[in-house]
């Protein structure tokens, strides 16, 4: 597990010599801003892991959970 900005994470990791230290998917080196925005062009899980060979399906969706959640510590109390 890594630690990034005092929490914890299995799925996600920063890498200073991996893409100038970008978030990262665990056993790849796909910079989570990509997947992010695969996402945001309306495609699908199964066909971002099919245009990513070292991209496993389960790894994916645990990476965005988690980053999800991450996020989700700074929502402020008044939105939770």
């Amino acid at each position: 597990m890594k630690r990034i900005n005092n929490h914890q994470y299995i799925y996600i990791y920063i890498n200073q010599d991996v893409h100038k230290g970008l978030l990262c998917i665990k056993d790849t080196n796909i910079p989570l801003y990509l997947i992010l925005e695969d996402i945001s062009k309306g495609y699908t899980i199964k066909e971002i892991v099919e245009s990513h060979s070292a991209l496993e399906k389960e790894t994916l969706q645990n990476a965005l959970e988690e980053i999800a959640q991450h996020y989700s510590y700074l929502t402020p109390p008044m939105y939770q």
